[in-house]
């Protein structure tokens, strides 16, 4: 079945009506929009929060080549003291727009993008599986950037400023400006 007649996805993605989540993750094929880095920080430096759990990792957003959906994906590595391999974590996570995804990486520090309310696909090694059923419903722009200005009132202007000046939304206060 080709893009084009596939049927309409309920899900920003049509990976998510594919019930097996191995299988989902070995249909994705996307494509990079935007990198969000390690971490979200000011233009001082000061780091308000990383985009990952464990030792190592980085947030992006990427579109699916079959049919435009948007995904976070957020990528984490524990690493081993041991002779025991690395642990790898990765969460796609749906979006509405790229806006909403900038509003998102400014707001949500690592945990809570892996824990947020609707289904998404999450990767633990090479094993694959789907978290809750909830559908994914679009955020308000207005109340995610109120709710920026209660988590970071110091810091907010700064990253909100540097956010609605874009003319592409940019990387949203990430650490590569």
């Amino acid at each position: 079945m080709s893009a084009n007649e596939r049927r309409a996805s309920r899900f920003p993605c049509h990976i998510y009506d594919i019930a097996d989540a191995k299988e989902a993750h070995n249909s994705f094929r996307g494509e990079l929009v935007k990198e969000y880095g390690d971490n979200v920080s000011l233009k001082n430096g000061k780091v308000l929060h990383w985009n990952y759990m464990w030792d190592d990792g980085s947030r992006s957003l990427v579109r699916c080549r079959d049919c435009g959906g948007l995904l976070i994906k957020q990528d984490s590595e524990i690493h081993s003291f041991t002779d025991a391999p690395d642990g790898f974590f990765q969460d796609w996570i749906p979006v509405a727009s790229e806006e909403e995804a900038d509003l998102l990486n400014i707001l949500l520090i690592n945990l809570e993008m892996e824990s947020v309310p609707c289904r998404h696909l999450r990767g633990n090694n090479r094993y694959f599986f789907w978290t809750k059923n909830k559908e994914p419903e679009p955020y308000d722009p207005e109340e995610l950037i109120r709710r920026i200005r209660e988590k970071y009132p110091d810091a907010a202007s700064e990253l909100l400023e540097d956010y609605t000046q874009r003319g592409d939304k940019g990387t949203a206060g990430s650490a590569a400006e």
